[in-house]
């Protein structure tokens, strides 16, 4: 698992309040039990704060898998 899927992985694990998941990068908010739009915004942030990026509203809006955000991340972050 690389890096940045294991910082994510905490993310998930503390906002969907469940310590036992673990991501592989083709989960999405239809496989995850407790992915819904709220869920989705509290992600969102929890991301942006954990990497210290930002993600646009299209972003937020069109990605709603672990390896979409996962590219996204990569992307923002990569120097």
């Amino acid at each position: 698992m690389d890096k940045d899927l294991i910082r994510m992985q905490r993310v998930f694990c503390e906002i969907l309040e469940d310590d036992s998941l673990r991501l592989s990068g083709h989960e999405s908010d239809a496989t995850l039990v407790g992915w819904d739009s709220f869920a989705h915004v509290k992600l969102i942030i929890g991301l942006e704060e954990e990497f210290g990026i930002k993600f646009s509203i299209d972003e937020v809006a069109d990605t709603k898998q672990v390896d979409g955000l996962r590219k996204i991340i990569a992307r923002k972050t990569s120097t």
